[in-house]
């Protein structure tokens, strides 16, 4: 089994996880477009994507390749790591914290550039999620004020 058909099979239980935990809510009202509408359009997309994508990988035959568990494990406590601090720590800590783990998945060539991508990440979460969106999330850690 290949990569592409792992990754279609996956994408294929996440459509039908949608399709089911949508089930619940109403189609239509009246006419209108209810709230299940547009999850349920989504979850046939991505069920058409997961298809296509599990087709492909079982029409040219591609060994996998051998992962390592650093990248997977570091975006996946870089994510936590920022769900665990944006409400107390507020948005620079959380988005500098989470994109430094996040930066340990692949080695960089320094800690220099690892620092500026960390900067960017931090100024740019604050500029779309504070000034573009208006979300009420605090900037600074809450004890600073």
């Amino acid at each position: 089994m290949n990569r592409d058909v792992i990754a279609g099979s996956l994408t294929l239980a996440v459509g039908v996880a949608t399709l089911l935990l949508v089930a619940r809510l109403p189609a239509s009202a009246g006419g209108t477009a209810g709230a299940a509408y547009f999850p349920k359009l989504v979850a046939y997309g991505v069920l058409a994507t997961g298809a296509f994508i599990g087709a492909q990988g079982l029409r040219t035959p591609v060994k996998m390749v051998a992962w390592s568990w650093r990248p997977l494990s570091a975006l996946v406590l870089g994510v936590l790591a920022f769900g665990v601090l944006i409400e107390h720590a507020g948005l620079v800590l959380a988005s500098g914290c989470c994109a430094f783990v996040g930066s340990l998945a692949a080695p960089f060539p320094g800690w220099k550039q690892r620092g500026v991508t960390i900067l960017f990440i931090c100024v740019l979460a604050v500029v779309i999620f504070k000034y573009f969106l208006g979300l009420n999330i605090s900037v600074w850690p809450t004890w600073t004020s």
